[in-house]
């Protein structure tokens, strides 16, 4: 049975998609990690997000960061997003992995991050059986 906060999750995404929303992030986690009930929720969720066409990063993420353009739903506080600025990309389920990362760019910058998390929509790859 879910709880309040997942209902209000659900109701959110419902919200979402009716209002034509394309992109989320969920950043807490809870969810596929977590049993059952967590995988149940995320699955819910994850059947809206097909259903509308909207791209979800998560959950259980960090989200994305673009220094070069200076976009960001990155959860983690960056001071200084132009000073990360390179070409490197990075897409890692750890979201620590990425913040471990971003503290050293003396070598090389960045162009884009994403921290992936369970990855209930959006995936870091895809199997060509899909």
């Amino acid at each position: 049975m879910f709880c309040l906060g997942h209902r209000l999750i659900l109701d959110a995404f419902t919200a979402a998609a009716e209002c034509g929303i394309r992109g989320a992030v969920i950043y807490d986690g809870g969810f596929a990690e977590r049993g059952e009930e967590g995988r149940a929720l995320q699955q819910k969720i994850a059947d809206i997000c097909h259903d509308a066409d909207i791209a979800l990063c998560g959950p259980n993420c960090m989200g994305i960061l673009n220094p070069i353009e200076r976009n960001s739903t990155y959860l983690q506080e960056i001071r200084d997003p132009a000073g990360l600025a390179g070409n490197v990309g990075i897409v890692s389920q750890s979201g620590g992995l990425c913040v471990s990362l971003l503290t050293d760019v003396s070598r090389f910058g960045f162009s884009h991050i994403v921290s992936c998390g369970n990855e209930a929509v959006l995936t870091a790859a895809t199997s060509s059986n899909t």
